[in-house]
């Protein structure tokens, strides 16, 4: 049995709705490699078969989005993603039958609190975990709170599971 959170199901037209990414953006960001998904594991290379996205590839998608829109270079935005994103979702990627929901639930609480150093080089970015409250009594540039990040996610997979979008 396949895990139904790794599922490949939504298309990228889809995903953009879901995300509020524009699909020229998302196409870019796939076809120059400068993110890691899911969809493009599934996707054999020079093939023209359409890319399909996971439940964890949309939470992923949604948190480069956030840190690409606050300035964050692409790259590294997917590297903050993966290193964020880890810790509440390891241990779902193992299990076969991980329902959608339990990436949802998994989110509850996980907030990153995310800045730029500005070093003589280059700038640095960077990130820590938080719980809810201790979040809220740092300075941050940048909070995304996970567990919001999720409810919006799962938001847009309803809306499609109801037929309200194409």
């Amino acid at each position: 049995m396949t895990n139904p959170a790794a599922i490949p199901q939504f298309r990228l037209r889809q995903v953009c709705n879901i995300c509020e990414v524009s699909e020229r953006r998302l196409r870019s960001w796939l076809d120059r490699k400068q993110i890691t998904l899911d969809a493009d594991t599934e996707r054999e290379e020079g093939t023209t078969a359409h890319r399909r996205f996971s439940v964890f590839d949309l939470v992923r998608i949604e948190t480069i989005s956030r840190l690409v829109d606050y300035g964050a270079p692409v790259a590294e935005a997917d590297r903050l993603a993966e290193e964020m994103l880890e810790s509440p979702l390891r241990m779902l990627t193992k299990y076969r039958n991980t329902p959608p929901g339990a990436v949802f639930a998994s989110l509850h609480g996980h907030v990153a609190v995310v800045w730029c150093s500005l070093p003589a080089d280059q700038p640095m970015w960077q990130w820590e975990s938080y719980t809810d409250k201790r979040a809220n009594d740092e300075a941050a540039v940048l909070r995304i709170n996970f567990e919001t990040l999720g409810q919006i996610v799962r938001d847009g997979i309803d809306i499609y599971a109801r037929g309200e979008r194409d």
